[in-house]
């Protein structure tokens, strides 16, 4: 496995061996278990179909991000952005290992 503790969180499948190795880069596998260590009380799913990569998070808050009807503290913000920040770095880890496929 391209990046150790990466079989502890997730499990991957594949029907090419050699493309899913490819495209499970060291750096793919490490974006995605620093975005699953996020949530650890929730089920992180990633599929990778082709050049498209679609992310789930397993919820009870299904489509809230972050209520708006208050204020919103720094803490929840910052947590927000680094959500955010993590799943742009995820995007351009796997979008280098595409192209390197």
């Amino acid at each position: 496995m391209p990046y150790e503790g990466f079989e502890a969180v997730f499990r991957a499948y594949s029907n090419d061996q050699v493309l899913g190795r490819t495209l499970l880069a060291p750096d793919v596998a490490e974006e995605l278990i620093k975005l699953a260590r996020l949530f650890p009380e929730r089920r992180l799913i990633a599929s990778l179909i082709g050049n498209v990569m679609t992310l789930g998070l397993q919820g009870y808050h299904q489509f809230e991000f972050f209520k708006l009807d208050k204020p919103i503290d720094k803490d929840s913000l910052r947590d927000a952005a680094r959500q955010i920040y993590l799943v742009i770095t995820l995007a351009q880890a796997f979008e280098k290992a595409w192209k390197a496929a």
